[in-house]
């Protein structure tokens, strides 16, 4: 799958660990490319140059590793393509939540329910950046909340 690697926006420091990120997501329903999407990179060091990203839309879900110009898909949920096709064009608000530990679990989510989970060997701290598949797609995002988790053994 081809991918826009156009800007993000990066929220918090470099040195993240242990946290919960909520946001409330809407698509106004406008996707030019067949894999348009949301893209979300949970970085792996306080650099920004590695990244889990997380790609969730008309192709339903995929979690790629950047390691600076290396890219290795690790994960891939295509029977999710109805669920990603909807959050794509029902331009209604979503819950979506990042929980990233120092133990290397990292968990999407969407309105309550787990899109996708992934234990990490390289991921011990790092922020977040948002940004989209498709230059043409339009997200609107609102009540950005990030909240550290205190015991990193605990499921939120």
């Amino acid at each position: 799958m081809a991918r826009f690697d156009g800007a993000l926006l990066t929220t918090g420091a470099g040195d993240w660990t242990n946290y919960r990120v909520r946001v409330d997501v809407k698509s106004l329903g406008n996707p030019y490319w067949g894999s348009a999407g949301l893209l979300l990179r949970v970085f792996l060091d306080p650099a920004g140059t590695r990244a889990l990203e997380f790609y969730f839309g008309l192709e339903g879900i995929e979690l790629t590793k950047v390691l600076g110009e290396q890219r290795q898909v690790v994960a891939k949920r295509p029977e999710l393509r109805e669920t990603g096709r909807g959050f794509i064009m029902d331009k209604m608000w979503h819950r979506l939540q990042v929980v990233a530990r120092n133990t290397g679990e990292v968990r999407f989510s969407m309105d309550g329910g787990e899109l996708l989970s992934w234990q990490d060997p390289d991921f011990r701290q790092g922020g977040l950046g948002v940004g989209v598949h498709d230059p043409d797609l339009v997200f609107h995002l609102d009540n950005l909340e990030v909240t550290p988790l205190s015991e990193p053994s605990k499921a939120p």
